[in-house]
Parts: structure tokens; sequence; C-alpha cells
């Protein structure tokens, strides 16, 4: 996921350095190539890359992962047991961050997805209480509902749906 900061400070330093004259008489691939290179200047300053398509990290490597699976290992079991102790024994209430896991969970997405979601989305979750398995299902048959409704309305599913009437699904035959 690709964020953009904005402000109007960076809509000015973006102004100021694309509409800069260039140093003397240059050919037409030198100022293409400048323009190329303030354009990727801009990006690099104004976007904030999140999310798999984020810089690599050193713990990525599938050597390192292997060096550090006892520790992973340890740290899983930890985390378990700690789940297990406060909320099912303890029966002690979710706090913000458990909540968000287990809306996590039940939308069935990985950290680097969910975290591709836009704060007002997450915010919307916690309102309606998606960590509760009950509120989710009601929540998701809404959803189910929601898009049935706009698949009827749109053409190109209609059109897909007289053609399923009229030819059938494909057929494979082994005749050949």
């Amino acid at each position: 996921i690709i964020k953009k900061k904005a402000s109007l400070k960076y809509f000015i330093s973006t102004f100021l350095i694309l509409f800069q004259k260039p140093k003397g008489k240059l050919s037409k691939g030198e100022l293409k190539e400048e323009s190329e290179k303030n354009i990727r200047k801009i990006l690099e300053e104004n976007l904030d890359i999140q999310g798999a398509y984020a810089k690599p990290q050193i713990t990525d490597i599938l050597w390192v992962q292997i060096i550090l699976l006892p520790y992973t290992l340890f740290k899983y079991v930890k985390w378990n047991l700690l789940w297990i102790y406060n909320f099912n024994i303890r029966m002690k209430p979710y706090g913000e961050e458990e909540q968000l896991y287990l809306i996590r969970k039940n939308l069935k997405m990985g950290i680097n997805q969910f975290k591709g979601i836009e704060p007002e989305k997450i915010s919307d979750y916690l309102r309606r209480k998606l960590w509760i398995k009950k509120n989710y299902n009601i929540w998701k048959e809404e959803q189910e509902e929601e898009m049935k409704r706009q698949m009827a309305d749109n053409p190109r599913y209609k059109a897909y749906r007289r053609y399923m009437k009229n030819h059938g699904p494909g057929r494979m035959t082994f005749e050949d």
C-alpha cells in the first residue's frame, strides 16, 4: 500500500522541483533524464510504501529465519499460553490489539494485507465489534447481500448470467 503524505510543504517542494529551470543548455535526452530524476526524487520523498511492497528487512531472509526458528517458536508458544491464560482462564476483556488480531483472523487476512486497510475501515470494524464471531457473521452476510445487489445492477454480470443460461458452462470431452 502506498500512502501519500498530504501537506502544503510537500506540494510546494514538488512544484519547485518539477518546474525548476535547467542549468545551461541541455539536449532532449539530458532534459528527459533530469525530469525523470526529479520525479523519482519527489516520489521517494512523498510516498510511504507499506505492506508487502515495503523494503525488505534482514529477518525476511530464509537463512536468518531458520537461525531464529527456536526463538520464534518459543515466542509463539509463550504468546499462545498467555492468550489461553488471560482470555480463557481469567476471562480478561480484550484490549484493542487483541481485538484487531481477532478481526484480522476472522477476515482471514495476513498482517501486511490488514495493515493496508484504511484506518476509517478499521475503526468501523472496531465500532461494529467484529472480533465477536456472531457480529462478524452478521456483518459478512450484510456484505454478501450488498455484493449481490451490486452484481445484479452490473450490466457485465447480467450478460454473463444470460450467457450461462443460454450456453451453460463449458464442457470438456475426451474425444480429441
